[in-house]
């Protein structure tokens, strides 16, 4: 145990520069069936956000699921049994309606435009329950990587980067969700933050850094997810009952990530 303290210290200081600190997460009484529960994310004592653990995730598509796409979203959590839904990114219009870009995978099967973009490449085993956070910048060769995804069956998928190992996005786009990856002396911790307002990426990023500790924890990436009222609809199950929040445009949505 001594010795793993010692390398997850050195990690933290490889990365880390500023602890901001001035945002925790307080537990709820929200419990999903997994056992885990919401957190409140809180920044400057005010209540902001919502943070929900993820330890295994599934990503399904229009293209290729299109019957799940008919479903209400509460039907398609309870069809896919997670505990929670929410919309991956990266749709775009087209002559033939919306898409989904990104030369992606969805259990070895290929999806989206086809275009290998430069953002955060997420990639999901095909249990769920392995997730890597990489990007198109540090994969040498990305049509071998793709490859190797597709020979195992598991997802691959594009998020925009606001933050990963210290390189940021600096912009004032207002965001709602984001898929994080942190560093802290129990493990590795993934996990959706939903904002209560539309925020900035460059304020998102200063309220997930403040949760950094020195030599505790760690943020590591911040991945942007959809949100609006055309596509951004999510649900989480808790306390045995089905919450859905926002809305959405049926015709529009290309993908979703089912969270356990």
């Amino acid at each position: 145990m001594k010795i793993k303290n010692i390398i997850f210290a050195s990690f933290l200081l490889l990365f880390y520069s500023v602890s901001f600190g001035q945002t925790e997460f307080i537990k709820t009484d929200q419990q999903f069936k997994n056992g885990q529960y919401v957190w409140n994310v809180v920044y400057a004592n005010q209540k902001i956000a919502e943070f929900w653990p993820v330890h295994e995730m599934k990503f399904i598509t229009k293209q290729t699921d299109p019957e799940l796409f008919k479903l209400s979203l509460d039907s398609l959590q309870k069809n896919l049994g997670g505990i929670a839904v929410a919309p991956a990114s990266m749709t775009a219009k087209s002559v033939d309606g919306y898409i989904m870009e990104g030369k992606s995978l969805t259990r070895g099967q290929a999806c989206g435009d086809g275009i290998v973009y430069n953002y955060g490449v997420v990639t999901i085993s095909p249990s769920g329950g392995r997730i890597k956070f990489n990007h198109k910048k540090t994969i040498k060769n990305f049509d071998e990587f793709y490859e190797n995804q597709k020979t195992l069956g598991g997802s691959l998928l594009f998020l925009p980067s606001i933050y990963r190992n210290g390189i940021y996005l600096s912009s004032a786009n207002k965001i709602e969700k984001v898929l994080v990856k942190r560093w802290t002396y129990d493990g590795i911790q993934i996990g959706i933050v939903i904002f209560d307002l539309l925020t900035t990426y460059n304020n998102v990023r200063k309220i997930i850094l403040g949760l950094d500790r020195d030599g505790k924890s760690l943020t590591t990436h911040i991945y942007v997810l959809d949100g609006g009222p055309v596509w951004g609809q999510y649900s989480k199950e808790v306390n045995n009952q089905i919450i859905i929040s926002g809305t959405r445009d049926v015709n529009c949505v290309t993908n979703y990530l089912i969270f356990y």
